[in-house]
């Protein structure tokens, strides 16, 4: 096994309402396997200056295929 198949980057966004408002928080996390078994390393928050801003007949971000109106808005 090669050293690069013993390393790996996971990067995510996570959608939710907080305050009435929806929100995100991306992050990318860095990983390493040990002895067969995946090890978290550390990670990285990247923030946004201001809460996201979608408007009423977008798709919601949720994913639920709806009008944002119908779903979380």
């Amino acid at each position: 096994m090669s050293k690069a198949e013993d390393k790996g980057w996971v990067e995510f966004i996570a959608r939710f309402k907080g305050n009435g408002r929806l929100q995100s928080l991306h992050e990318r996390r860095r990983f390493i396997r040990e002895q067969g078994r995946w090890q978290y390393v550390d990670g990285q928050i990247h923030q946004r200056p201001e809460a996201e801003k979608v408007g009423r007949n977008a798709p919601c971000p949720c994913g639920s295929g709806k009008k944002f109106k119908r779903c979380c808005g």
